[in-house]
């Protein structure tokens, strides 16, 4: 395995769940992001594709290969989401959210929200 992690994830992301796929567009998340990091910029700015990607050039990560940026990625899917039993039984740990099997049986569409190229970052 390589080095101690302490404990902590080497990369961390969170899937949103919609009802509706959402529009998402580069300008207003890149607007958004500088608000924070006013460094960032947006890779593959004309691409066409559902994949945006904020890289964070103030944020170096240095690989035995050379360095690039940290980066952020939103990554819509066009699978349909689906309560899946296993998730139920999941969200019966929602003690604090009665309605949450409900909630989030209506939702259809997810989207991805990772980090990359940052695991050798400090928490």
């Amino acid at each position: 395995m390589g080095e101690e992690t302490g404990g902590f994830a080497q990369s961390y992301g969170v899937e949103l769940l919609f009802e509706e796929l959402p529009s998402l567009s580069p300008e207003a998340l890149l607007r958004a992001v500088r608000k924070y990091r006013p460094a960032a910029e947006l890779l593959n700015k004309s691409d066409g594709g559902t994949t945006l990607a904020v890289l964070h050039p103030d944020y170096p990560v240095r690989f035995a290969d050379g360095t690039m940026p940290a980066q952020t990625c939103v990554l819509p899917t066009d699978k349909p989401f689906r309560l899946t039993e296993a998730l139920e039984d999941d969200l019966h740990q929602s003690w604090n959210f009665p309605e949450a099997q409900k909630v989030v049986g209506r939702c259809r569409h997810t989207v991805l929200v990772t980090d990359l190229m940052s695991s050798p970052l400090d928490y």
